[in-house]
């Protein structure tokens, strides 16, 4: 009996020692081998391991942060949602590490990307963002109790994301993603939407929410800001007069006010024989109005009658 007990002990022990010293030497920045976005866009490219906690950083600069264990020949992470995922890992020497099959080699801390990490709005949406895709990624977030944009490791005013999305060669602005940080508010993303849509940007694809490591929750959007707005934009900033909107061709177009969810009702009474402008106060809560535009790209119907969805900056009546 006490030959057994001691066994285990001795066994617990062994066990214990191979975590720690797998611990010891994952501690440290790492960046992949050879970077490669074409199979998964939004895998990490780089780690940071300390103590019992890995950064991990995606080529959109997102960060994610987990809880990790070691076991055997892979990774135990627990991600900021509590979600858990296993990651397969190899350690050769002390310089290389094969993370879920990539490569990736030590390198100084002063390499190691730095960008603020935040968490996502959080609201999961019923459509995943293809992991192939590749976009430009501006991350609208609160920091220091201010709205900024991170834009890829710079932390900047919303400003800035006019000269980051413009391109003089490109017929038409890439695509945009626009990750939302947790404590927005809807006239944060208005802001950011006056930006975008001063460069010529009509859509964007707002990312809501993380599932697992590398797959994110999206909602389509269209910017559509009152010309007043933005004639009011350009001449503050010194800049050539706003191009407006052309008028729509539809004549007749019933004005539907959507000021919360509340409001979503007069969603349904619409008619065949009619073409719908919705007008968005405000004042709406922006998980209601994550709400309002997924209910119009998950109803083709909806989404063809609805000629302009007009971002209010005043409360409507």
């Amino acid at each position: 009996m006490i030959y057994w007990l001691a066994s285990i002990f001795l066994l617990v022990g062994l066990a214990t020692s191979c975590q720690q010293r797998t611990t010891e030497s994952l501690e440290g920045y790492w960046e992949s081998y050879g970077l490669d976005t074409t199979q998964n866009a939004y895998f990490p490219f780089e780690l940071h391991f300390k103590r019992d906690t890995l950064n991990m950083i995606a080529p959109s600069y997102f960060m994610h942060q987990a809880k990790y264990v070691a076991e055997d020949d892979h990774l135990l992470l627990t991600l900021a949602d509590n979600s858990k995922t296993n990651i397969s890992f190899t350690l050769e020497a002390d310089s290389v590490l094969y993370f879920e099959g990539r490569k990736f080699q030590k390198i100084a801390p002063e390499i190691f990307t730095s960008v603020p990490r935040y968490h996502l709005i959080g609201y999961k949406t019923n459509h995943l963002l293809p992991n192939d895709h590749q976009a430009s990624s501006i991350h609208l977030i609160k920091y220091h109790g201010k709205t900024k944009a991170v834009l890829n490791d710079v932390v900047a005013d919303l400003a800035s994301i006019a000269p980051f999305l413009s391109c003089n060669d490109c017929h038409s602005l890439p695509p945009v993603h626009l990750y939302l940080g947790d404590h927005l508010e809807f006239r944060d993303l208005l802001n950011a939407y006056k930006w975008i849509a001063a460069v010529g940007g009509r859509q964007v694809t707002l990312i809501t929410a993380h599932k697992g490591l590398d797959e994110f929750y999206k909602a389509k959007d269209y910017i559509n800001i009152a010309d007043s707005l933005m004639i009011k934009l350009f001449e503050a900033e010194g800049m050539p007069p706003f191009p407006p909107h052309p008028k729509s061709t539809h004549v007749s177009r019933t004005v539907l006010t959507i000021k919360d969810t509340t409001d979503f009702e007069k969603l349904t009474s619409v008619e065949d024989s009619s073409y719908y402008l919705i007008q968005v106060d405000d004042r709406i809560a922006i998980i209601d109005y994550l709400k309002l535009i997924e209910r119009m790209q998950d109803n083709p119907y909806l989404d063809r009658k609805i000629v302009r969805r007009k971002l209010l900056t005043k409360p409507a009546n």
